[in-house]
């Protein structure tokens, strides 16, 4: 398996692939699409991340070839489907997963040092959340995070009245359920893992085919 590229066994199943990548310095091309610096070093970084990925599974994009469609799936690449994220400093990390598997994945990424504000979990966290993410905000907010991008395929704005929103779906376990409702949606797991002296969470959430 290629360095820094994880995949390992959950509930009988394979997750979906995931690398995490830095970028030193953004190059013109990521310049020319974000304006900061730092902003268009995250962006290339999770663009390299996806390259890196895609060519596990026979597809040669360069980063800036990359297209994303409803930020899920890439234009031109069938049976995969794709989920992106980044933090400070120039760091990112995607997430692909084989159509024939997982209809839908997503990731998040936060340093596991970063600081939460006491009050913050009344915006994203629900009565039937786990009791422990009340009590470790940070972990609820790497969770919710991962699932809403799961899920955010399949959510019928038009049907549901409004846009979709963390609240929206609750973490119990192992599983992301619609809020209030004991119906599995999908799964999700955070990881605790290190990249070049930085302490980070790396969660996925996936639903299956």
């Amino acid at each position: 398996m290629s360095d820094n590229v994880k995949s390992t066994n959950f509930n009988d199943m394979t997750q979906p692939k995931w690398k995490i990548h830095h970028c030193e310095k953004p190059d013109e091309w990521a310049l020319s699409r974000k304006k900061y610096e730092a902003v268009a070093a995250q962006h290339q970084a999770s663009r390299e991340a996806l390259e890196f990925l895609l060519k596990d599974y026979g597809h040669s994009l360069a980063s800036y070839q990359i297209k994303l469609h409803q930020f899920s799936k890439v234009e031109s690449v069938d049976k995969l489907v794709v989920s992106l994220s980044h933090t400070s400093p120039n760091l990112a990390a995607a997430v692909v997963g084989k159509t024939e598997i997982f209809k839908s994945v997503g990731i998040d990424l936060e340093k596991s040092d970063r600081k939460m504000k006491i009050n913050s979990g009344h915006h994203f966290l629900n009565e039937r959340d786990d009791p422990e993410l009340h009590s470790d905000l940070l972990r609820g907010w790497c969770k919710k995070e991962a699932a809403f991008k799961a899920w955010a395929p399949f959510w019928d704005q038009d049907q549901e009245g409004k846009p979709l929103v963390l609240k929206d779906l609750d973490i119990r376990g192992k599983h992301f359920y619609k809020c209030g409702s004991d119906v599995e949606l999908g799964f999700v797991e955070l990881i605790e893992t290190d990249y070049l002296g930085q302490g980070l969470y790396i969660t996925l959430a996936w639903t299956l085919t």
